[in-house]
């Protein structure tokens, strides 16, 4: 079988990828190791996505409204301050209120396996696009101007151009074999949910203390979601504790401003690395999402910086293929990859920089970074300008981020 566009890796990103593409006319073979239709998890999963106003109209416009609506939570405000566990947050801070660039939010929480779920429901019933699943592509090569993809199962596709979508070690990225920019920081971050007993009122907080900060995020109902990043050493031995010694050592950092805590489902962590590709492009292939850069979650904006990838490739794809191009060149290809080094090495310095800085227990640091957060607070302008960075509407953005059509 053919298609104009294999994807390898039916996450988020290239489910997106696969939603966008089909519904400009271009047929799609989408290649996921996991099975369609996984078991639904009754309860609360704290492995929730902040997703930015502008990754909030991409959804949008593959059809996700009502998903985001009913599933979503609106974060409307965002308290950023430095502390450390048992002090409480520092006395300056800063704060961002959606309502400065005249916008009721910055977008939504939702929970990741919601998100999957809308995306796979609308690409079974999208015409263009192929699902295989569970399959796993083993390798890739080009062949007479098309790529092939061949399937652990000895089954060979192909397609005028594929996207890796499947992670930095994934079989695309393998393929293309970039230069990556690549550093572990010794940290791993542990994410759950609490249930807790004041309201948070949309209002997402990130406290920065030594050895990481840790993020409070507003989900539906009395909920949060928290991402809570320490060395590896003690996230490993965290998230071992029983639940009552665990919460005993997550309420001095949490702080009591929301009353009273309860662990709301499982437990999860995650080794924080960078990876940053030096190139995303390569003849008949490139890389979308976690298979180009994986970042510190910090900024919460890994998802969202995949999926301004998404709205970025099918924008280069779709028009070059108005054009009569052959779309899986390499010319047209690193169009995509000019297009979106800035915005994913910008954003991976600035992570690294300010994780550097934040998870310092240096008092001339802690002196300086407060200062800092107290003059942008201080400074309207900038702090709109913030703001309009965090809702992920800076930038040259794509069509389909900016609510245009292609």
């Amino acid at each position: 079988m053919d298609g104009d566009i294999a994807i390898s890796g039916g996450g988020i990103v290239g489910t997106s990828l696969a939603l966008t593409l089909a519904r400009e006319g271009l047929s799609v073979l989408l290649f996921d190791r996991m099975p369609s239709a996984t078991p639904k998890k009754s309860g609360v999963d704290g492995r929730a996505f902040a997703l930015s106003l502008s990754s909030c109209s991409l959804l949008k416009s593959i059809g996700l409204a009502d998903l985001l609506r009913d599933r979503g939570q609106k974060i409307t405000s965002v308290h950023i301050s430095d502390g450390r566990a048992g002090e409480g947050a520092g006395p300056i801070a800063l704060n961002l209120d959606a309502g400065e660039i005249q916008t009721d939010s910055f977008g939504c929480m939702i929970e990741g396996r919601y998100l999957l779920e809308g995306l796979i429901e609308l690409a079974a019933v999208e015409p263009g696009i192929v699902r295989f699943s569970p399959s796993v592509v083993s390798k890739c090569r080009i062949e007479s101007s098309k790529a092939i993809l061949s399937l652990s199962s000895g089954q060979e596709y192909s397609s005028t151009a594929v996207a890796g979508c499947d992670g930095r070690n994934g079989p695309v990225a393998r393929w293309i074999d970039p230069p990556r920019i690549e550093k572990d920081y010794g940290q791993s971050a542990i994410v759950c949910a609490v249930a807790h007993e004041r309201p948070h009122c949309g209002t997402a907080h990130q406290f920065f203390m030594p050895p990481g900060p840790i993020a409070i995020l507003p989900m539906p109902g009395s909920l949060s979601s928290i991402v809570w990043t320490e060395s590896t050493s003690e996230a490993s031995r965290l998230v071992s504790l029983p639940e009552e010694e665990f919460m005993h050592e997550l309420r001095p950092r949490f702080g009591d401003f929301l009353g009273a805590l309860r662990l709301a489902g499982d437990r999860f962590v995650w080794p924080l690395s960078l990876s940053l590709a030096e190139r995303t492009a390569a003849p008949r292939a490139t890389l979308v999402g976690e298979s180009a850069h994986g970042l510190h979650p910090l900024a919460g904006q890994g998802l969202n910086l995949g999926l301004r990838d998404v709205a970025a490739l099918t924008e280069i794809i779709v028009l070059a293929h108005r054009r009569g191009e052959d779309f899986g060149s390499i010319n047209v290809l690193r169009r995509y990859q000019e297009w979106r080094r800035i915005d994913a090495a910008s954003l991976a310095a600035a992570t690294d920089f300010f994780n550097w800085i934040y998870s310092s227990d240096n008092g001339m640091l802690r002196a300086a970074r407060s200062l800092g957060m107290g003059i942008v607070d201080g400074m309207p302008w900038l702090r709109r300008a913030l703001i309009r960075e965090a809702a992920g509407m800076s930038g040259m953005q794509p069509r389909l981020i900016s609510g245009k059509p292609l």
